[in-house]
C-alpha cells in the first residue's frame, strides 16, 4: 500500500518539475516538498582546485518548541554538545549519488528526496555533479577530457570530504570562490609543504563508510571506485549499468588518433575563439532537445518531460541578453533553479565530453573490475531496466556470474527509469528494500 508521505512526495515532485509539459512548479508544490525534505546546495572542493557542486537532501525535522526559560550554558556543556554533534555526524548514513554521461545530479530528482524521506532519520543523500556537468566547475582549458580514472578520482575526493568528521558544507553559489581557499578545507586536511597538494590526515578509524548509488556511467564509476577502495564503501546500488561500455583492444590506436586530432583542433592557435554554446529561445525548447537526444541513444530510448526538465534546469543557464556572453561574465548569467521559463538559455556542460575518448575499457578489463568487486564485502544491488540500454544476453549472464550481486531485479522502464515518473516509484521501492536489508 502506498504511504501518504510517498504520495505527497510524488505529487509535489511531479508538479515541482513541471509534470506534463508546461511551466515550473507552483509555490504550493514547493512548500509541500519543503515540508517533507530539506534541500541544500553545497560545494565539495577537490585537492586539485576543482569545485564540485552537489545537492544535499535530508528529511525535514519537526520544529522544536522554544524553551520558556533561559539557561546559562557552560563551556563544558558546549564541548559535550559539540562532541555529540560530531558523533551524530559520524553515525549518520551518507549516500552519494552519481550520474550518467552529460547528465547531472538532476537525474536523481525523484530518488534522492525519496531516500531522504524513507530511510532512517538523519540520513543524508548527496547528489553530485561530476566536473564539467551541472553546477560543478570545468577543468582548465589545457586539461584533457575526463576519463574513467579521473571520474574515480573526483568520486574519491567527494567521499574523502564526506568521510571527514570535520567537513562542513559550503554554499555552492555565492561562496564558490571562497571555498577554494586552503583555510576552508576540513581541519584534518593540511597542505603538503613540498608539493603544495592537500593531504588528508584523518585516521582510518575516523572515516565512515559511504553508500554509492550510480546510474549509467555513474554506476560504472561507482563499481571501479568500490573495487579500488573497498574499505570506503559499504553498499553499492547500480542502475541500468555495472561496467563501462566495452571496446575492442584492436581499436585502441584509432581511439587515440581520433582523440588527439580533436584535441589539436581545439587547441590550434587559429581556433582560440571556440564555438560558443548554442542559445535556445527558452527552457522548453532546451527540454525538447534533451528529450530528442535521448531517442538517438541505443535501444530506442525515451525520456519523460519531467526527467528532462529536472536535468535541463540543472544543466543550463539563462542568457540575460541574446548576445553570446564570455564565460567570465558570471554576473550576467543566472541559474534556472529559481527562474521562470522565459528567455534564451544555453547548456553549461563542458563540450569536451562530446569528444572521442582517449581511454576505453575492454570487456576483459570490465570483467577484472567486477571480479575485484566481488572479492570485497560490499553488498551490491543491480537494477536493470527492461527497455534500458541494450545489453547482449551473454554480457548480462557474465555480469551476474562474475559480480554475483546480492540483490538483482529487472524493472519496467527505459534507461532513465529512476527519473521518469511512471517507473521511478518501482525503482525507489527496490532501492529502499535493498538498503533496509
Amino acid at each position: 500500500m502506498r504511504s501518504p508521505f510517498r504520495s505527497l512526495l510524488t505529487s509535489a515532485l511531479t508538479t515541482y518539475t513541471g509534470g506534463g509539459g508546461g511551466g515550473g512548479g507552483s509555490a504550493h508544490s514547493k512548500r509541500c516538498l519543503s515540508s517533507l525534505v530539506s534541500l541544500q546546495e553545497i560545494s565539495i572542493p577537490a585537492a586539485d582546485g576543482t569545485i564540485m557542486a552537489a545537492q544535499r537532501w535530508t528529511k525535514q525535522q519537526p520544529r522544536q518548541t522554544p524553551a520558556t526559560t533561559s539557561k546559562t550554558t557552560t563551556d563544558s556543556e558546549n564541548d559535550e554538545k559539540s562532541s555529540e554533534s560530531s558523533s551524530q555526524k559520524f553515525d549518520r548514513r551518507t549516500i552519494l549519488c552519481t550520474h550518467g554521461w552529460l547528465d547531472n545530479c538532476g537525474t536523481h530528482h525523484y530518488l534522492a528526496p525519496r531516500l531522504a524521506l524513507e530511510l532512517e532519520d538523519g540520513a543524508e543523500i548527496i547528489a553530485l555533479d561530476f566536473p564539467g556537468h551541472g553546477h560543478s566547475s570545468h577543468r582548465s582549458k589545457d586539461a584533457p577530457p575526463l576519463v574513467s580514472a579521473d571520474l574515480v578520482y573526483y568520486t574519491c575526493e567527494a567521499i574523502r570530504a564526506l568521510q571527514s568528521p570535520s567537513f562542513s558544507f559550503q554554499a555552492s553559489e555565492e561562496e564558490e570562490e571562497k571555498v577554494n581557499q586552503p583555510e576552508d578545507f576540513p581541519e584534518k586536511w593540511t597542505t603538503d609543504s613540498a608539493s603544495g597538494s592537500i593531504v588528508d590526515t584523518t585516521s582510518d578509524n575516523e572515516k565512515k563508510k559511504i553508500t554509492i548509488v550510480g546510474h549509467s556511467l555513474g554506476a560504472a564509476v561507482a563499481s571501479l571506485t568500490a573495487a579500488s577502495f573497498p574499505e570506503w564503501i559499504d553498499q553499492l546500488v547500480l542502475l541500468d549499468a555495472a561496467t563501462f561500455l566495452p571496446r575492442q583492444a584492436t581499436d585502441t590506436a584509432e581511439h587515440v588518433r581520433q582523440h588527439i586530432l580533436k584535441r589539436q583542433q581545439h587547441t590550434n592557435s587559429q581556433d582560440q575563439q571556440q564555438q560558443p554554446p548554442r542559445v535556445y529561445p527558452n527552457l522548453e525548447r532546451a527540454i525538447q532537445v534533451r528529450q530528442f537526444s535521448a531517442t538517438k541513444m541505443p535501444g530506442n530510448q525515451a525520456m519523460s518531460h519531467q526527467a528532462a526538465r529536472a536535468m535541463v534546469m540543472r544543466g543550463t543557464r539563462k542568457v540575460v541578453d541574446s548576445q553570446q556572453m564570455e564565460e567570465e561574465k558570471k554576473d550576467e548569467v543566472e541559474t534556472l533553479d529559481s527562474m521562470d521559463d522565459t528567455g534564451p538559455v544555453q547548456f553549461r556542460h563542458d563540450p569536451r565530453f562530446t569528444w572521442p575518448s582517449i581511454q576505453y575499457m575492454t570487456w576483459e578489463q570490465n570483467e577484472g573490475i567486477m571480479a575485484a568487486l566481488h572479492k570485497t564485502d560490499i553488498d551490491v544491488c543491480l537494477l536493470q531496466a527492461e527497455s534500458g540500454w541494450p545489453v547482449d544476453d551473454y554480457i548480462t549472464k557474465r555480469v551476474k556470474e562474475i559480480l554475483q550481486p546480492t540483490f538483482f531485479r529487472r524493472l519496467p522502464g527505459k534507461h532513465h527509469f529512476h527519473a521518469d515518473p511512471e517507473t521511478a516509484e518501482a525503482v525507489g521501492d527496490a532501492v529502499i528494500e535493498f538498503l533496509k536489508r
